[in-house]
């Protein structure tokens, strides 16, 4: 048995800093001394002589770690590094392979820098979630062996990212104490606190901007009616617009006849309805131009 908690983690040629870390935690698990075959080696033997028996239990180690690191390798990466003997010298390779020289680790690690350098909170994250990002960059800085950051390191870094405008008052009062004797799971735990105390959640926008989307698409039968029934309300005004001109066409007409009217010498009384001559002669009372009766004028 292998004790350490099933088989190893496979590596299948990417992200080579999360698998190193938990094949070291899993070589650790198995056996201190499987862990220190692999990362530190053990002095090689000595050719044509008979082994101890420390140098015999040196020698299993090796093998059992070497069994153990091949085992989560895949086949790919396995055919680049299975000729090496020492279990050292084989974990030195993979190293090589897949951190790179020297040069080309300098190179990352200020790429990684860059990143880290510029890292920002998005508006729709919580601290928790800013955090997980933020570790994958701290954790592949820190897998190049270069230059390492603390969770001193860590802590400032979230600190400054944390927007002054939400998060300004519990930003002094973590400022004011003593960093290098805080976990980082106390100042998560006292930021979070601080989002519930402040009701500070990035997701409302998301939810308000959905739930306005929802309104709206609710909204669409009564935006409809409305435009149906100001249609309705432009066809009426237009049509009493028409009445308007025609009342206005007659009553220009009407006018305009009564003056006629009232240079011949026929006047209309409004209160009694009638029209009457100058004369003060009815018009019933008049003779008709045509035929010479009453009445027909």
């Amino acid at each position: 048995m292998s004790h350490g908690d099933g088989p190893p983690p496979m590596f299948d040629g990417e992200d080579f800093p999360y698998w190193k870390i938990r094949m070291e935690s899993y070589l650790e698990a198995c056996d201190v001394k499987c862990l220190k075959a692999t990362t530190e080696g053990f002095t090689p033997l000595a050719k044509d002589t008979a082994l101890t028996p420390l140098e015999q239990e040196k020698k299993k180690w090796n093998a059992k770690a070497k069994n153990h690191i091949f085992r989560g390798l895949c086949k790919d990466v396995f055919n680049r590094v299975w000729n090496h003997k020492d279990t050292h010298k084989l974990w030195t390779e993979l190293c090589a392979l897949h951190e790179g020289t020297k040069s080309e680790r300098e190179e990352r690690v200020h790429l990684v820098m860059h990143k880290l350098n510029t890292f920002e909170i998005l508006s729709k994250e919580n601290t928790n979630e800013m955090y997980s990002c933020l570790n994958v960059i701290v954790e592949e800085l820190n897998g190049l062996g270069l230059n390492k950051m603390s969770p001193v390191d860590v802590a400032r870094k979230i600190l400054c990212v944390l927007p002054i405008d939400k998060y300004g008052h519990i930003v002094t009062v973590l400022h004011q104490g003593d960093l290098s004797t805080t976990t980082l799971t106390s100042i998560l735990g006292k930021i979070n606190a601080h989002e519930m105390y402040m009701h500070i959640n990035p997701q409302d926008s998301s939810s308000s901007s959905k739930k306005d989307k929802k309104e709206e698409k609710n909204d669409l039968p009564l935006k409809a009616a409305l435009k149906g029934k100001s249609k309705n309300v432009e066809v009426e005004s237009s049509i009493s617009s028409d009445d308007d001109a025609t009342i206005a066409l007659m009553v220009r007409r009407t006018t305009k006849m009564l003056k006629k009217l009232n240079k011949n010498g026929v006047n209309f009384d409004s209160k009694k309805n009638i029209f009457t001559s100058s004369k003060r002669k009815l018009i019933s009372q008049m003779d008709c131009y045509n035929y010479g009766e009453l009445g027909h004028c």
